[in-house]
């Protein structure tokens, strides 16, 4: 298992856990981007990490759906 440390936890004393789903979806999407495997990286990390990104994938996409749906129901409201 990789203990490398994403960069954003590196000073402990700057993390500030987002309080807000969206922010949080953020946030992992910024700490995990997208990536090819690296030259010193095993398969099985690179694997472990391609499902990491894949869930925050998921994520970004149902938050991008609810977000639509709200716009939808806005307009359907009446509300600009």
């Amino acid at each position: 298992m990789s203990t490398e440390v994403p960069k954003i936890y590196e000073d402990v004393d700057t993390i500030h856990f987002p309080h807000r789903t969206f922010d949080l979806i953020k946030m992992l999407d910024k700490t995990y981007p997208h990536r090819c495997i690296g030259s010193k990286e095993t398969l099985e990390d690179h694997i472990r990490y391609a499902g990491r990104r894949d869930l925050i994938d998921e994520l970004v996409m149902m938050k991008a759906l609810e977000e639509e749906g709200d716009e939808n129901e806005d307009q359907r409201d009446g509300t600009p």
